[in-house]
């Protein structure tokens, strides 16, 4: 078993009982003495790991990415001293916001824990949510001060007018001449980085260290509907997740992670799942390395730094899938067969509790592996579900063990491993705060799900993605979207339906490589990839393929899309499709391809 009832909690007319972890099924956790704030676990570090790897980047040297250079905890010790003492010397004083809006980078970390020194509140900000979510982060908080990077300093001046209480800009990169002008019209203080960590170190500072039940962070999330709402998380709703973390990995029921332990840096720090990954990795004395900064060369970051554990989202982690099956069907004949035989062979011992074989690996999942590093042990995804075949896949290819993470920013990151992590409030949101905090303290995270036979918490999908059609038959877009986006031709899918229809129909982005492949066998080569998504023939074939697919994935039949228009731009985070971790924002997407739905159950009712 996972999880227990509490036997001794009142009984709730239309409620389950709470339930508890097996591993601590008597008592709730308690907070380790020597770290219940954010600083404390940073010192935890340090002692740990003083003279060690901690935070380590690829300098560009003429367009080309170096091997990573890395700073020690100590190192970065006292430079976070210094740039906490340069930011009071700013004017910034105790429990005031520091804004943030910049891709990770060392510096990044560097004034996140000068923030927690200090106890300063960070404020998350990032441009793909929208000029005016960003207008309202800022006048919400009435933030004065940003760390940020030249090209998203930009988009702030560009934007001052409405940014009434914005007067420091701190910036981590180069600036040119012509930011420097636009910054001294607009009356905003421009300062450089190292010029607040040199004015900290020369001119120092007393700290004021938080207590566990300060505010270390609003944290906006993303928003897949609406506007985003902040986040207010305290130092001890932080290290709640930290705990129960290290608590689980202790028990064998989560990651150990171990001081020789490297991360790859990639997702958002905006975003609450990253700040927890790093979070949790400073608790360990681990090492973290950054990213160049573009995702289209991550895997040449991963190739370089070799991480230990893998923190990722499906939709990266399935196009891994889509990718190496699809290479398989490119192989010759012997070395298919040998695949199929080892992934078999494989799978069968994943039923026995075995991710490793004696022959296969080195034969041939040897370089499978190579494509993270060839060092990772564990892989986690979070954000959005992810199917079993995938994890499956997973385990089998890279001899690692898998989790999925279910949480939300509400709850700091983590929810069903954790205890005390629900959050204060929305900043400024009394009202919005009561639709998910009730008279009890219990957070309503809008989730729909239920406990299988192991008391595992199964999350079914969102109460506002559920609808029901015409028929009375109810609807998981989302289940149906991980099913199709498992075939090799669908790199991304929107399944839309309306109550007073029928049927469903589905937005569909084919995979470029794959389409193009099938066009070539069909003597279609002579078109382009975005001529093929509007051919009539390539859209018959797709809906066949989905209906088939579907079936083979046990979708019931009003499950299955009944009509599809396929485009050639992907759903991204720039377009305003993705939030930045890859969710799919259902509202602006029914938005936007509202002209096309309307089209598809036109076509239909005529067929």
């Amino acid at each position: 078993m996972q999880s227990i009832e509490n036997k001794d909690a009142p009984e709730i007319p239309g409620e389950g009982k709470p339930r508890r972890n097996a591993c601590s099924p008597d008592k709730l956790l308690d907070f380790p003495p020597e770290a219940t704030t954010l600083y404390e676990n940073f010192l935890l570090g340090v002692k740990v790991s003083g003279d060690s790897k901690f935070l380590g980047h690829r300098p560009i040297i003429n367009g080309v990415a170096q091997p990573y250079v890395w700073e020690t905890y100590s190192e970065i010790q006292q430079r976070v001293a210094n740039f906490g003492s340069g930011l009071c010397n700013l004017g910034l004083k105790t429990k005031e916001f520091l804004g943030f809006f910049s891709i990770n980078t060392p510096e990044y970390v560097i004034a996140d824990l000068a923030c927690n020194q200090y106890n300063f509140i960070s404020v998350t900000l990032y441009d793909t949510l929208g000029a005016e979510a960003l207008k309202l982060i800022i006048n919400q908080t009435g933030l004065e001060f940003v760390f940020t990077t030249s090209n998203k300093g930009r988009t702030l001046l560009d934007m001052k007018e409405s940014l009434p209480t914005l007067k420091t800009i701190i910036i981590s990169d180069d600036v040119d001449q012509d930011f420097i002008k636009r910054a001294n019209e607009l009356k905003v203080q421009l300062v450089d980085f190292m010029t607040v960590e040199n004015d900290g170190k020369s001119h120092k500072t007393e700290e004021v260290n938080p207590k566990p039940n300060d505010i270390a962070t609003i944290c906006y999330t993303s928003g897949t509907t609406g506007m985003p709402k902040g986040v207010v998380l305290t130092h001890k709703n932080l290290m709640a997740t930290i705990c129960s973390t290290i608590f689980l990995g202790e028990k064998g029921k989560l990651i150990k992670f171990k001081k020789d332990d490297v991360h790859i840096s990639y997702l958002p720090l905006s975003h609450v799942y990253e700040k927890v990954i790093e979070i949790t990795f400073i608790y360990a004395g681990a090492a973290i390395g950054f990213y160049q900064g573009d995702t289209l060369k991550l895997l040449d970051d991963i190739a370089e730094l070799k991480p230990t554990v893998f923190f990722s989202v499906p939709r990266l982690l399935n196009r891994i899938y889509d990718k190496l099956f699809a290479s398989v069907k490119e192989k010759s004949r012997v070395a298919h067969w040998m695949f199929t035989t080892a992934y078999n062979a494989k799978k069968i011992g994943l039923s026995k509790g075995k991710i490793d074989h004696w022959l296969w690996d080195k034969l041939v999942f040897s370089s499978v592996r190579e494509r993270l590093g060839g060092r990772v042990r564990t892989i986690v995804s979070g954000a959005a579900p992810i199917s079993p075949d995938v994890m499956d896949f997973l385990k089998i290819c890279f001899s690692a063990n898998v989790f999925e993470a279910y949480g939300q920013t509400e709850s700091a990151g983590a929810l069903s491993v954790v205890r005390h992590s629900v959050f204060k409030e929305y900043y400024k949101e009394p009202q919005k705060t009561k639709e998910v905090l009730d008279k009890d303290g219990w957070c309503h995270t809008g989730d729909i799900g239920m406990w299988d036979e192991l008391g595992r918490l199964v999350i079914v999908d969102r109460i506002k993605n559920i609808f029901k059609l015409a028929q009375g038959e109810y609807i998981a877009p989302e289940k149906i979207e991980t099913v199709y986006c498992k075939h090799n031709l669908v790199a991304q899918a929107f399944v839309y339906g309306e109550s007073l229809q029928e049927s469903l129909v589905g937005i569909i982005v084919p995979d470029c490589d794959a389409l193009i492949l099938w066009a070539k066998q069909n003597n279609l080569e002579k078109h382009t990839f975005e001529e093929l998504c509007k051919l009539p023939e390539i859209k018959k074939h797709i809906l066949q393929t989905l209906v088939n697919h579907g079936k083979i994935n046990d979708l019931k039949g009003f499950e299955n899309v009944k009509n599809i228009c396929l485009i050639s731009e992907s759903f991204s985070v720039e377009n305003d499709l993705l939030t930045p971790t890859f969710k799919l924002k259902r509202h602006q997407a029914r938005i936007k391809f509202q002209k096309e739905i309307e089209t598809l159950y036109s076509e239909i009712s005529q067929a």
